[in-house]
């Protein structure tokens, strides 16, 4: 362990591609909170083994791990989780981590690290890449570049203040695919990823399923082509996606399932994006703070007075007028809508009065409002649902690309040339004629 390196214990590390990396010890390397030994009445030992909640929640927390391989490399397991037992009174212990570094031992999960380089998926991807190329990340001043290499070009991300591993996944390993994803319409993952501590120091390998992964057969069938993934773009997207919480994610893997989750998930995007994205956030743009301060505490208290005199609870209702100045959903589907459509009119055309639409859906299980006696039956619902659900993914990719700095021009041309496009159109105008509703 980390904290105790004077306590050894052999074992069998394995770390497999697109796998979590593991650690099967010999003994136990900390005391097993669950296995408690007791005198028994004759005057020997007994273990009794706790199913108490609390203490195998104890038993599972992540520690870090420093090994040594039979060649001689260090290798650190970080967020190592025991999935056996203690090895004396209960199996072996048996750890799963998040991720391994090979070639050192590194202080934890805190470790910081002044650089990371990785690849994209096959070799193809970033192939066009010159080596040497260069851009600054506008937020921080780091530095994303271009490394050649014949097994497949680096991206290499030199950050301004040493981060963590956890924090260079998010923000850049995780942030850049989710780019080349959005860009190509593709399922792509993390081939290779290295860390390097100092500066001038040695690149270590990372092993874990956010770092290392089988690059996927090459399917030529992009939404756009992949020399829109200039190193320029990839470091104005790091900065952007930094402020969008994951949430591009969301939108270059839609979630699957139930249809009213999805429904709900994506028309909550809506909202969540044009919340983060620079796009104005209150109703009164033009009134000074000090102003609309007054006018809100002005609202509040008519509201309470008016309230008392009901016979309301009048904090209750006093409340409610904190929201004075928030933007309305509709107002914020609208403008992602106008955004979208002047660039790829044709998603916004594919659906009648798509804010509109939006918005009903959102309230719809955002509140979940009930229909009352007006119901309508459950299958004509599914199919309004559908059309949002089939809709949105489209919409808020397109969103994100623009803001990505893509060409609105580039952008309609390969929508309209792009197969899944098109199927997702002809899907909605049938949709559409089963609604009877035209486009």
């Amino acid at each position: 362990m980390l904290e105790n390196p004077s306590l050894r214990v052999q074992g069998k590390f394995t770390a497999e591609v697109g796998k979590q990396p593991e650690a099967c010890l010999s003994a136990g390397l900390v005391a097993d909170p669950r296995v408690h030994v007791f005198n028994t009445p004759c005057g020997g030992k007994g273990v009794a083994f706790s199913a108490d909640p609390a203490k195998s929640i104890q038993a599972f927390q992540p520690i870090t791990l420093h090994g040594q391989l039979d060649s001689g490399e260090s290798v650190t397991l970080l967020d190592a989780q025991n999935h056996g037992g203690d090895g004396q009174f209960s199996p072996p212990p048996h750890y799963v981590a998040g991720a391994a570094v090979l070639g050192a031992h590194v202080a934890g999960t805190d470790q910081p690290y002044s650089a990371v380089r990785f690849r994209i998926d096959d070799p193809y991807w970033l192939a066009h890449l010159a080596a040497g190329e260069s851009s600054v990340v506008a937020d921080d001043g780091s530095t994303l570049s271009v490394e050649a290499s014949e097994e497949g070009n680096w991206l290499v991300y030199a950050s301004s203040t040493p981060v963590t591993l956890r924090q260079l996944e998010i923000r850049v390993v995780s942030g850049c695919l989710v780019l080349a994803q959005l860009v190509t319409d593709q399922d792509l993952v993390i081939r290779d990823t290295q860390v390097r501590v100092d500066a001038n120091g040695p690149w270590l390998t990372v092993h874990g399923p956010a770092f290392c992964e089988s690059a996927n057969r090459v399917n030529p069938e992009t939404l756009l082509p992949r020399e829109e993934l200039t190193v320029e773009r990839f470091a104005k997207w790091i900065a952007l996606n930094d402020t969008l919480d994951g949430l591009a994610w969301a939108v270059a893997k839609p979630v699957e399932g139930v249809l009213q989750v999805q429904a709900q998930v994506l028309t909550s995007l809506v909202e969540g994006l044009h919340r983060r994205l620079p796009y104005e956030q209150s109703r009164f743009p033009d009134v000074t703070k000090s102003a609309f301060q007054r006018i809100r505490e002005a609202a509040r208290h008519g509201a309470g007075a008016q309230a008392k005199a009901e016979g309301l609870d009048r904090e209750q209702v006093m409340q409610a007028t904190q929201f004075l100045t928030e933007v309305s959903f509709r107002a914020r589907a609208d403008a992602v809508v106008a955004r979208v459509s002047g660039a790829v009119p044709e998603i916004v055309e594919s659906v009648p009065d798509l804010p509109a639409r939006l918005t009903k859906t959102r309230n719809q299980f955002a509140h979940h409002r009930l229909q009352g006696k007006a119901k309508k039956p459950l299958a004509l619902s599914y199919r309004r649902w559908l059309v949002v659900t089939t809709i949105t993914p489209w919409l808020l990719r397109s969103l994100l690309l623009l803001h990505a700095g893509v060409d609105p021009g580039t952008l309609r041309d390969r929508y309209l040339q792009h197969q899944r496009f098109a199927f997702a159109r002809a899907n909605l105008a049938q949709l559409l004629k089963e609604l009877g509703e035209t486009r």
